[in-house]
């Protein structure tokens, strides 16, 4: 059921944060809030071990962080580079607890390895399990992580997984379920890529394009992500009927258009559960995906929840504006010259910034937050 009195407080909040954003706009940035064990390392590694944190985080609160880092594997190693430096310093300055990663290349942890190394020991990491790959589409296995502060919370259960009801998934899901240090609270976490957006052309796959499913026609969708994003709530109706009184969270790229974010939003808030939006109209600023490291496009991120103890602060969507990254929290000369030396780019021109910034990913982070009582 949606929390009234939730929402009115989250609203409060919203507003007077906005204005403080306003005032603040000159000096920092790095968010849209929306209510309306290897041991050498390089000397910018070194320089960097003490990064101080921009944010501070509510002691009563864990923040949650859904993020697809675009094929992170092991390329994204490579010398400690541009890359892993860059999702170093953003993890640390916005002060990230827990961190859900899709599109970890199938069973190729080394990327997520060195970024938990570079991190430093509060901060460690889990794995989805292997094994996790469709046989209807096997050539589309990927994997997924959670890097998380270890004196924040405690891994108890990472061998959980849905392949799906009504339709097989195209990366099935992967179920973990954690332990809040502060209080033992527990919670349950569904890490989710579905299939990409439009009709398929993977030879022998035959995919509808625009779909007429539950009387609604879903534009420039192909059936088999539509199908997948109904079918996570049997996801959340099995671990319901295996655990109904924690918290059980949904999170990742679900690749549902904007043109069909009304419908798609309406279905699961009719259902009960509560997603991190404000509103079920679409606005622009709900967008997560990057076109090109211009713009942002399509609201493809997306929290679900389950929330039977009324901990899961909905109506409250928090983005990072990757976008503007090296305007506001990383150095643009510092990472032009790093993107420079670890591509090996002989170009003395500065980088843009969109070239640095699809080097990071093609999705931006968004946050959700757990009331700790």
């Amino acid at each position: 059921m949606k929390k009234t009195n939730k929402r009115k407080k989250n609203k409060l909040l919203s507003i007077i944060g906005s204005i403080a954003i306003i005032i603040a706009s000159g000096v920092t940035a790095g968010y849209f809030l929306i209510k309306q064990n290897n041991t050498q390392k390089s000397n910018a590694s070194t320089q960097s071990t003490n990064i101080e944190s921009s944010k501070t985080n509510n002691p009563n609160q864990l923040k949650i962080t859904s993020w697809n880092i675009a094929n992170f594997g092991a390329s994204s190693s490579k010398k400690l580079g541009f890359r892993i430096q860059a999702l170093k310093e953003i993890i640390k300055k916005e002060n990230l607890e827990f961190i859900s990663i899709q599109e970890v290349g199938y069973e190729d942890w080394e990327g997520v390895k060195k970024l938990v190394e570079e991190l430093g020991d509060e901060y460690s990491f889990a794995k989805s399990p292997m094994g996790l790959i469709s046989e209807e589409r096997p050539n589309s296995r990927e994997s997924y992580a959670i890097i998380y502060k270890n004196n924040k919370v405690k891994l108890l259960n990472d061998k959980g997984y849905f392949k799906g009801k009504n339709i097989q998934f195209t990366r099935p899901l992967w179920y973990s379920k954690w332990e809040i240090i502060q209080n033992g609270q527990n919670f349950w976490i569904i890490n989710g890529h579905l299939d990409a957006p439009g009709k398929s052309s993977t030879k022998g796959v035959n995919e509808a394009e625009n779909p007429t499913i539950n009387n609604y026609k879903w534009k420039g969708q192909g059936d088999q992500e539509v199908r997948e994003y109904l079918d996570i709530k049997y996801a959340l109706e099995e671990l319901k009927q295996k655990d109904p009184n924690s918290l059980i969270i949904f999170n990742g790229d679900t690749n549902i258009k904007k043109e069909n974010f009304k419908f798609s939003s309406d279905f699961y808030t009719n259902l009960g559960y509560e997603i991190n939006y404000d509103t079920n109209i679409y606005n622009d600023l709900y967008a997560t995906s990057l076109n090109n490291g211009k713009n942002y496009s399509n609201p493809y991120d997306k929290f679900i929840a389950y929330d039977p103890n009324n901990v899961f602060i909905e109506s409250k969507f928090e983005k990072f504006d990757l976008l503007n990254v090296f305007k506001d929290v990383l150095d643009r000369k510092k990472y032009s010259d790093l993107f420079k030396q670890t591509y090996n780019d002989k170009n003395k021109q500065q980088k843009s910034d969109p070239d640095m910034v699809k080097k990071i990913s093609d999705h931006t982070f968004i946050n959700a937050y757990i009331e700790i009582k």
